[in-house]
């Protein structure tokens, strides 16, 4: 079984998913805070994830970001990380219900590891 954690890096918040051999499921938007590397921590343990992909979107200032986050990742939670472009995932989102609206990051999330 192969798992891998999709990453939506936000400053304000994070969308996750998960894959699971070929399975892409949405998991539930987190706040980017203090609380952040051990929620992390519990969904690779629980899912026994073996790599993250992580969004990396068009910008000046963000991909500088991005690329702290991704060794903070591989530091912190000692798996590789993957970055694979995230450019027009949010034009690729359908338009969703006011439900899941609220966790579109992770609908993200799930377009990024789509496209693996």
């Amino acid at each position: 079984m192969t798992a891998f954690l999709g990453i939506d890096y936000g400053e304000k918040n994070i969308g996750l998913a998960i894959m699971v051999n070929t399975v892409i499921s949405p998991l539930p938007t987190i706040k980017n805070n203090k609380l952040l590397f051990p929620a992390l921590r519990t969904i690779i343990s629980d899912y026994k994830i073996e790599k993250i992909i992580l969004g990396l979107p068009l910008g000046l200032e963000l991909p500088e970001k991005i690329n702290i986050f991704a060794n903070r990742l591989e530091t912190m939670l000692k798996l590789p990380v993957s970055k694979i472009s995230e450019v027009g995932t949010t034009s690729e989102l359908p338009k969703l219900k006011n439900k899941a609206q609220k966790n579109k990051d992770s609908y993200s999330a799930c377009l990024i590891l789509e496209r693996l």
